[in-house]
């Protein structure tokens, strides 16, 4: 499976390690394009809960990282908003988008995006937290990783989806526990509270 990870913080840079150690070819996307650079020249180094160094590709270009089956979003909550805005015209057919820590981001994904979303058969899911703490990223891309959670709350627009989609990514995402819909994953959310 091809992943993108779209936002390179410390969240971004966990995911995208985990994803390669589990076999998936990764592509990062951020903003910034010295950060770019340095991942694309260093790799991603691990250490806790998983050691090693892990390349990915990384890429400034929107068009590039939409050329993905599964889209993993992990940018602040702030962020959905415009990262949708960005990808509105660039999605693919069948394609998947999982926000990681939802806090409304499938909804706010949908917002933008529901004409071509369906049209297309793009499915758009969210988690109720992050998938592990990472709490601390360094240069060159260097991060401190704590053990995954075991399982964590997931849905999807349509919610009908979500049990086929977390089945779809269970090589990935073996975490995946599909609940009701997005209120259940927004309102229960961790991230605000833990903030």
């Amino acid at each position: 499976m091809n992943v993108c990870v779209l936002g390179m913080g410390k969240i971004g840079h966990g995911t995208a390690a985990a994803l390669v150690n589990r076999g998936m070819e990764v592509t990062c996307w951020t903003r910034d394009p010295q950060k770019a650079q340095t991942l694309n020249a260093h790799g991603i180094t691990v250490s806790g809960a998983l050691c090693g160094n892990f390349p990915v590709r990384a890429t400034t270009e929107i068009g590039i990282a939409a050329q993905n089956d599964l889209l993993v979003v992990t940018t602040a909550a702030q962020g959905h908003r415009p990262l949708a805005e960005r990808l509105r015209g660039h999605l693919k057919a069948g394609q998947r988008i999982l926000i990681i820590t939802g806090n409304w981001g499938a909804y706010e994904f949908y917002s933008v995006l529901k004409e071509e979303a369906r049209a297309k058969g793009v499915i758009i899911g969210e988690t109720s937290g992050n998938l592990a703490a990472v709490p601390r990223l360094t240069d060159p891309a260097t991060i401190f990783l704590k053990p995954s959670k075991r399982t964590i709350d997931f849905a999807t627009i349509p919610s009908a989806a979500a049990p086929e989609m977390a089945l779809a990514l269970r090589e990935a995402f073996p975490q995946l526990c599909p609940v009701k819909n997005v209120l259940t994953t927004s309102l229960n959310s961790t991230n605000p509270p833990v903030h």
